[in-house]
């Protein structure tokens, strides 16, 4: 008589399969920005770090300025350099991935394959042993997301405190009173916007930030 293959472990590496090419960061701020980023690549194909012209600078004591801190976060060189780095160890743990989920589904077909010439006790012993190394194979997944997720965080902390050093650099070089962020404004005079010049300054600052990734088991 022939036993039905052990469904349960299929369904369980088809799982590990989904979270294992869901690794990508899942923190809303990369999301929105990848998402962002996708939009302005289609009506544009900028240069890195430069995609905000230089524009003079509003007269010394001007009371209202305005910056694109969104703009800012999203194409500053160091940005751009922490996404680098983000989506090769993001491949890398895809891989790896890949390679356990295969390695997963052979050992699967192979324990349903010999079920009818294992001894009960001995292919539930098996049968467990699949079932740890699928459930560490899921837990991996979810770390290495978590791994990335704060990587990024982190990354991203450091180039928005340089962005405010700039910010505040300027405004101490001008005597501007108050610097409010674009997204805050329905309509501007564009010699009222700074984010050229705080651009060029934070690329010159801080051209590039290196991601720590803590190290996986």
């Amino acid at each position: 008589m022939q036993h039905r293959p052990v469904i349960l472990f299929g369904a369980a590496i088809a799982a590990f399969a989904v979270l294992a090419t869901s690794i990508v960061p899942m923190a809303p701020a990369y999301a929105q920005q990848q998402q962002q980023r996708q939009q302005g690549t289609q009506q544009r194909k900028p240069t890195q770090g430069q995609q905000q012209e230089v524009r003079e600078l509003p007269p010394a004591g001007t009371t209202f300025v305005v910056a694109d801190v969104l703009h800012i976060l999203r194409e500053a060189a160091a940005v751009q350099s922490i996404r680098q780095q983000i989506e090769k160890q993001r491949a890398a743990y895809q891989a790896d991935l890949q390679k356990q989920e295969n390695e997963l589904r052979n050992a699967d077909q192979e324990l349903a394959r010999q079920r009818a010439l294992l001894a009960p006790e001995v292919f539930a012993e098996r049968r467990k042993d699949l079932e740890r190394r699928v459930a560490d194979a899921q837990q991996l997944v979810q770390e290495r997301r978590r791994s990335l997720d704060q990587a990024f965080n982190n990354a991203m902390q450091r180039v928005e405190q340089a962005m405010r050093d700039v910010i505040i650099e300027i405004v101490k070089e001008r005597n501007y009173q108050v610097v409010l962020a674009k997204t805050q404004v329905v309509v501007v005079q564009s010699q009222l916007d700074i984010t050229g010049e705080v651009m060029q300054r934070l690329n010159r600052k801080l051209p590039t930030v290196t991601v720590s990734i803590p190290a996986q088991k």
